[in-house]
């Protein structure tokens, strides 16, 4: 070297000759946010710094700067430490990617970009192994419209229909043959247009030489079946039969099958009759929000009309859910905590939010999470039954009161299983086990307890009741016959009052949340329902979730009479059915992600129909066969 060039030197090792500093060897764990060796060492792979990390992350004194959630100012969400952000792929026209800056792009981008990968000729066939693999997963991912997703997406802001088709991706994408894929309802939160691209999808995999068994209740996907299993009756007791078998064409000519009736004819809609009346735009009787700006939302303006029932809806990924519960829910749940009829934050400027009493999210998430809790406690109905058999004679002449008869508490309930009917058994390796009380042999109560009765009936066959039973023995209750009545006219009759919660599903959960609403109305003492003083929002996000069209036909009904009681009922959906009774329909799109966010339709649904741009009328034509007049 020329005197006093000092030059760059260079190692053939991964160590620094100059500092002396090394670096760890290659491997897939330094490339994992789950791992210690490739975690960022401030935010341990969260990308986000949250308080409840605080105490354990280095410097503690710099974070408590930052509020709860707040991006990781050292990897700047990347989730990686340093050396694992720096390592990198070369693809075509020179682009280089490391792992976070790979993920930012779509589906479609990331093909392109591993389809010109440049390697090292002795890498290639390491690389010819792996990429046919990946390339069909995210392939597939297109097929089924997530072609806008980044896959650094966080889990918690996908919709449903997002969720359950990236699932579908994850088990469908691999290029197998002669395999039985066993499938629940992949339906759930998709678009018809969305459903129709998954339907080819599934068969392509037939295609393949693979056997599918879908158990599912959309009646599109139910007449792609090239044999169909329909089970029933009716559900749970009255349940349990096969009531057809046969092609779809076969199920129609069942007189036996509610499925089949229901191919063959549907619905009427509005079941009604009539839809109700929009007010005028300069009504007050508007929710109004103006300035949305929210993921994928820009700069719109958009109202809901009160007292009825508005349905958004809208392909997978267009914005529905970022509308109606990132920005709406939560901006009219601020006007009623500040009382002010316009409030501004940072997604919005809303109006009218502080006309409701209470805004509430009606979710399919279990009512309760251990075998104490059931239905009749959930519906408040439990306090009154146990006041009445402790109002008997010999429950007076024995001292007993109302909490004698709680299963929850000491006193008359059984205490080896302590109220619960049932006990725990631990299992190694697999989920915990419950077996019936040896001692009460399920029945949760003392001997002593179960000898009082009234009509009849002692307190363990009273729980024992269906819905459906419990209507018809209550009768002289006023609010206990009413609110039995709601779980009947819901489809929820065959439910036992005394059922462990966590037994019931998402769907059963939902209606039995929406009928201990408006069992709140139901007057304790007289003959009639209390007046509320304001009436409530009720947000809802695809409550067909798990319903057959016949369940989904109450829901319906039931949703009317929530908006009868003066309430406004919001709905975030993609089943037809639900969307022919919107009072006021709301479509975003036209695409999802960065193509969505628009607002193609607000208006009747009438209107819908002769509107071009809706991507949604020619599927609501094929169930409104005779619009009638608003």
């Amino acid at each position: 070297l020329p005197t006093g060039d000092e030059g760059d030197w260079h190692s053939t090792s991964r160590v620094d000759p100059v500092t002396g500093e090394s670096y760890p060897e290659i491997e897939p764990a330094l490339l994992s946010w789950n791992s210690p060796k490739g975690w960022c060492p401030f935010c341990h792979g969260y990308g986000r710094i949250y308080d409840k990390q605080k105490d354990q992350l280095p410097d503690n004194g710099i974070w408590w700067k930052l509020a709860d959630g707040d991006t990781c100012p050292e990897c700047k969400g990347d989730r990686l430490n340093h050396i694992s952000r720096n390592i990198v792929l070369y693809g075509p026209k020179g682009n280089r990617f490391s792992l976070p800056e790979a993920l930012r792009l779509s589906p479609s981008g990331i093909i392109a970009f591993l389809k010109g990968l440049k390697v090292e000729k002795k890498q290639k066939p390491i690389m010819d192994a792996i990429l046919p693999g990946i390339l069909e997963r995210l392939g597939f991912m297109e097929k089924v419209g997530l072609d806008y997703l980044s896959l650094d997406r966080e889990t918690s802001s996908l919709s449903g229909g997002e969720a359950q088709r990236i699932r579908l991706a994850s088990q469908l994408g691999s290029n197998l043959s002669g395999v039985l894929y066993v499938l629940d309802e992949p339906s759930i939160g998709l678009h018809p247009v969305d459903n129709q691209r998954l339907i080819e999808s599934l068969r392509e995999l037939q295609a393949r030489g693979n056997s599918l068994i879908v158990v599912e209740h959309d009646l599109e996907t139910i007449m792609q079946a090239d044999y169909l299993i329909d089970i029933g009756p009716g559900a749970g007791q009255k349940g349990g039969e096969i009531v057809g078998m046969g092609t779809p064409s076969k199920m129609m000519g069942n007189k036996a099958s509610p499925t089949g009736a229901l191919l063959k004819k549907g619905f009427d809609h509005p079941i009604r009759g009539k839809w109700r009346k929009v007010p005028p735009k300069a009504d007050p009787a508007w929710l109004r929000l103006r300035g949305v700006n929210f993921r994928n939302l820009s700069n719109l303006s958009v109202e809901f009309p009160m007292n009825g029932i508005t349905v958004c809806c809208g392909v997978s990924g267009s914005g529905k859910s970022s509308l109606v519960r990132g920005v709406l829910l939560r901006g009219v749940k601020e006007s009623i905590a500040a009382n002010k009829r316009i409030i501004r934050n940072k997604t919005c400027r809303i109006t009218n939010g502080n006309f409701f009493h209470r805004a509430i999210e009606v979710t399919q998430k279990p009512i309760g999470k251990t075998p104490r809790s059931t239905p009749a406690t959930y519906l408040g109905v439990w306090d009154r039954i146990r006041t009445m058999i402790a109002s008997l004679p010999e429950a007076k002449a024995k001292g007993l009161l109302p909490s004698d008869f709680s299963f929850n508490l000491k006193g008359g309930r059984c205490e080896v299983c302590k109220g619960a009917g049932t006990i725990k058994m631990e299992m190694n390796f697999l989920p915990n086990s419950y077996v019936p009380c040896d001692e009460c042999g399920g029945k949760r109560y003392r001997e002593e307890m179960l000898k009082l009765g009234w009509k009849g009936k002692n307190i363990a066959e009273i729980l024992a009741f269906t819905f459906e039973e419990a209507s018809s023995f209550f009768k002289f209750d006023h609010f206990l016959e009413s609110t039995f009545s709601l779980m009947v006219e819901t489809g929820l009759g065959y439910l036992k009052l005394g059922q462990p919660s966590p037994t019931l599903s998402g769907g059963e959960a939902q209606r039995l949340k929406l009928a201990a609403e408006l069992a709140t109305g139901i007057d304790k003492g007289k003959h009639g329902y209390r007046a509320v003083k304001k009436p409530n929002l009720y947000v809802l996000e695809e409550p067909t979730i798990g319903l057959h069209p016949s369940d989904t036909q109450r829901l319906i009904q039931l949703l009317h009479r929530l908006v009868e009681e003066k309430n406004t009922v919001i709905v975030i959906e993609h089943d037809v059915e639900v969307i022919a009774e919107a009072d006021y329909l709301i479509e975003l799109g036209p695409e999802g992600g960065k193509g969505g966010g628009k607002i193609l339709h607000r208006g009747t649904v009438l209107q819908a129909l002769s509107n071009k741009r809706c991507r949604t009328a020619p599927f609501l034509k094929g169930v409104i066969t005779k619009p009638k007049n608003v």
